[in-house]
C-alpha cells in the first residue's frame, strides 16, 4: 500500500486532500494497514537529541500517548471542552495529538519500558508517600498547621495523578542510556 500525506489547502475555504506519497524513511514509520497517521518528525528529532545529550540516565516521556499509530487521535479544545473538526474555526481552539510511541520507536529505537502513569508512580512508591500524608493530616488536621495542609494536598494530588480515567492513564515511556 502506498502511504500518502494529507495536505491542507485553501480554495475559498479550508479543505483536506491527498498529497504526494510519503518518501522513505517516513513511509516506513507506519504499517501498511494504518489508514491515516500524524507524522511526528519533530518529536523524533527531540527524542534523538535527548538520547544524544544524556550520558547516563533516562529520557522519560509522559503524555497522552498511544502504543499503536492507528490509535493516535487528533483532538481540539475550546471553552474547557472538546471542539470538533480541527480545520473549522482555525485560531479559535487548541489542537493536540497523542504522542505516537510506535512511530517514535521505529524512528529512533524501542523504549526500554512503557507503562501507565499510575503504574509508574506506583513503582516509585507513591502509595507510601500518600500513607505518610494521611498520617500527618490526621495528626495535624485539628490545628490546621501548614504541615497538615501540605499533607492533605499530597493526598489529593496523588489521587489525581493516579486516576485511571485521568492523568493516571497517561503513558510513560522510558529510554535508558
Amino acid at each position: 500500500m502506498r502511504k500518502l500525506a494529507i495536505a491542507v489547502g485553501v480554495d475559498g475555504e479550508l479543505q483536506t486532500e491527498l498529497g504526494a506519497a510519503l518518501p522513505p524513511p517516513s513511509a516506513f514509520l507506519f504499517d501498511d494497514d494504518v489508514a491515516a497517521a500524524v507524522l511526528q518528525s519533530e518529536a523524533a528529532i527531540w527524542l534523538a537529541s535527548m538520547l544524544d545529550v544524556v550520558v547516563a540516565g533516562r529520557v522519560i516521556v509522559i503524555d497522552y500517548a498511544r502504543e499503536s499509530s492507528d490509535l493516535v487521535e487528533v483532538r481540539t479544545y475550546a471553552d474547557h471542552g472538546r471542539a470538533g473538526d480541527p480545520l473549522a474555526g482555525i485560531g479559535t481552539k487548541d489542537i493536540t495529538a497523542d504522542v505516537d510511541l510506535e512511530q517514535l520507536q521505529r524512528a529512533i529505537r524501542p523504549a526500554d519500558s512503557i507503562s501507565t502513569q499510575a503504574e509508574w508512580l506506583g513503582s516509585l512508591g507513591v502509595e507510601s508517600l500518600v500513607e505518610e500524608g494521611r498520617r500527618l493530616w490526621e495528626e495535624g488536621a485539628a490545628s490546621g498547621s501548614l504541615a497538615a495542609l501540605k499533607a492533605r494536598s499530597r493526598i489529593r494530588e496523588a489521587e489525581a495523578l493516579v486516576e485511571a480515567n485521568g492523568l493516571g492513564g497517561f503513558l510513560v515511556a522510558q529510554w535508558i542510556v
